[in-house]
């Protein structure tokens, strides 16, 4: 006991668990490198993977921004749409019917030849 009071070793003491300590500390810092390098790796590559895909984002909301604009200007004059689509190379016979037309051709809800098929009758549903 009298070696533990004054720190120093007396003389013929097993040096063992002091290398087991150092060992054990050794293994234990080389195991937390390995495991902590990678992931630092992995974090710097994902905030560059960050800002590439804020940088999209907000050129996509820009992008979004302006074609809303346009679409804006474009639904106030007729001629402007057809410079859109002769500049996107759409034939404008291609297009489906406007909404208005396309409307007028179904027929409505409430009529009653909505509720006849092509041969008659409306037909019943099966019940569960």
């Amino acid at each position: 006991m009298a070696h533990r009071a004054s720190g120093r070793r007396a003389e013929g003491a097993d040096p063992f668990p002091w290398v087991v300590c150092l060992v054990s500390i050794a293994v234990g810092l080389t195991i937390w490198f390995r495991s902590t390098t990678p992931s630092l790796a992995e974090s710097a590559e994902l905030d560059r993977i960050e800002q590439r895909l804020r940088g999209e984002l907000e050129s996509s909301e820009a992008a979004t921004h302006e074609l809303g604009a346009r679409r804006a200007r474009l639904q106030n004059d007729p001629e402007t749409v057809l410079v859109e689509l002769d500049r996107h190379g759409i034939d404008p016979a291609s297009l489906p019917p406007p909404r208005e037309q396309a409307g007028a051709e179904a027929p409505s809800a409430n009529s009653p030849s909505a509720d006849r098929g092509a041969t008659g009758p409306r037909a019943e549903t099966p019940r569960r």
